[in-house]
Order: structure tokens, then C-alpha cells, then sequence
């Protein structure tokens, strides 16, 4: 009976123990990946200063969040500018087919009335 007791005492010991061991290694690493965090996310970059991120204006009629060709860096800017390439061309394709549709909608009922 006694050492039911001990042998308790000791696996609560033990259990409190590796808590505290997990507890500090999630907080030594969490602290790291945080840090890391907010260094990307407060960008000490001069060239950032001036965006105005209230500013929606994109995607046009819908604004759900900021764009300016005018703000991105240089070094960022000819990816930039082929992935808004793809997307106007994409939502041109949509916006023909959609014409398309509407006008073949239109010539089936005269043809076949």
C-alpha cells in the first residue's frame, strides 16, 4: 500500500516534469517563429511606409483588397506584373464566354420558335 502510494507520488512527479520540459521548449520555440513573424510582418523596408493598405481597389468592381503596379518593388515587379497579365486575360476569356452564351442563348430562341 505504501509504495502504490510512492510509486503515484513519483509518476505525478514525473507527469508535472515533462509538462514543465514540453511547456519550456514550445515556449523556446513558438518565441522563435514568432519573432521570425513579426520581423516580416512590421517590414522595416522604407518602401512599404507608404502604402496605404486601406486603400481596396482590386479586384475592379469588387475592391475586396489592395493593389498599385505603382507600389510593388523592383524586384518583385516582372512576377508581379505576369500574374496581373494571367488574371485580366483570364477574366477577359470569362467575360467573352459570358457574351458567348448570352448571344447563342439569344440566336437558339429566334431560330427555333
Amino acid at each position: 500500500m505504501f509504495i502504490n502510494i510512492i510509486l503515484k507520488i513519483k509518476s505525478f512527479i514525473n507527469q508535472k516534469m515533462e509538462n514543465q520540459i514540453a511547456m519550456s521548449m514550445a515556449k523556446h520555440t513558438l518565441g522563435k517563429g514568432k519573432d521570425q513573424l513579426m520581423a516580416v510582418v512590421h517590414h522595416k523596408d522604407d518602401h512599404y511606409k507608404d502604402v496605404n493598405w486601406d486603400d481596396y481597389n482590386f479586384p475592379p468592381l469588387l475592391n475586396i483588397y489592395h493593389f498599385s503596379m505603382s507600389e510593388i518593388s523592383k524586384e518583385h515587379k516582372y512576377w508581379v506584373s505576369k500574374l496581373a497579365i494571367v488574371f485580366y486575360g483570364t477574366v477577359l476569356c470569362l467575360l467573352i464566354n459570358l457574351g458567348l452564351e448570352i448571344f447563342f442563348m439569344f440566336i437558339s430562341e429566334w431560330t427555333f420558335k
